[in-house]
């Protein structure tokens, strides 16, 4: 924890080094066939919300999603807000690979205020806000986020931060978060679905409810345009402010 103050008020939020403002940046998947039938529809999205506020929100993890989490180059827990408490902001703490160490946000459950809206054009289903406070020094970035799922049955990551965009260092760590988002949203959620559609496919093949051999079916997610993901336009048509990897992650 004597790191992360460092980081942020000397390398990434100095306004006496840098010319902050306030950048956008969104990490997108592709729409999400969470039931594995071949069509994105309502019921993929309520299993994707149960799946989301089920993976992040309990202290303690069946041995499944425990390794599901083990797998993710990023993982985060927040805590469900004490039944009745007037205030739903609660603490969370985030792990990550790409950081040398933890980090602490103030996060709300959005999903719980009623007629929530998001504040990204293209969401359907506000899931996670995340407050990345100044006066906060257990994260190394000033902004807000988003966890929301999309009109199209993805699932995105809006970040609204405080940044310099004529900084190389402000936009190396840019690219860092695109890069770590992607990864984990198109890639290793792919490794997820894709399992769990192999894992439902041979169950039915056991009780003899389809043929032997498995037809071709296309995955939740394609990693092979993880790119385009980063480059989709969003909110009232315009990219993400900072420069994103030339390559997929």
């Amino acid at each position: 924890f004597t790191i992360s103050p460092v980081m942020k008020y000397i390398l990434f939020n100095n306004p006496r080094t840098h010319r902050l403002e306030t950048v956008f940046l969104n990490q997108w998947s592709k729409p999400v066939d969470a039931n594995i039938d071949g069509e994105i529809t309502e019921t993929d999205a309520d299993i994707l919300r149960k799946k989301m506020v089920k993976q992040v929100t309990r202290a303690r993890l069946r041995d499944k999603n425990r390794d599901m989490t083990d797998e993710y180059s990023f993982s985060a827990y927040y805590q469900l807000p004490p039944p009745g408490r007037e205030s739903l902001l609660v603490a969370g703490i985030q792990y990550s690979e790409a950081a040398i160490t933890s980090l602490m946000t103030h996060s709300l459950h959005s999903y719980l205020i009623k007629g929530y809206k998001p504040k990204s054009d293209t969401a359907s289903w506000g899931f996670l806000s995340v407050y990345l406070q100044y006066w906060n020094p257990y994260h190394w970035f000033t902004g807000y986020v988003e966890v929301n799922l999309r009109k199209d049955g993805g699932i995105e990551h809006p970040m609204w931060l405080a940044a310099d965009k004529t900084s190389w260092l402000h936009t190396r760590q840019a690219n860092g978060v695109n890069s770590l988002f992607a990864r984990l949203l198109v890639k290793e959620m792919t490794g997820y679905w894709a399992h769990r559609s192999q894992t439902i496919m041979m169950q039915l093949q056991q009780e003899g409810v389809i043929e032997a051999k498995l037809p071709k079916h296309k995955t939740a997610f394609s990693h092979s345009n993880g790119i385009e993901m980063l480059q989709k336009q969003s909110n009232n048509g315009k990219r993400s402010s900072l420069p994103v990897p030339q390559t997929a992650p």
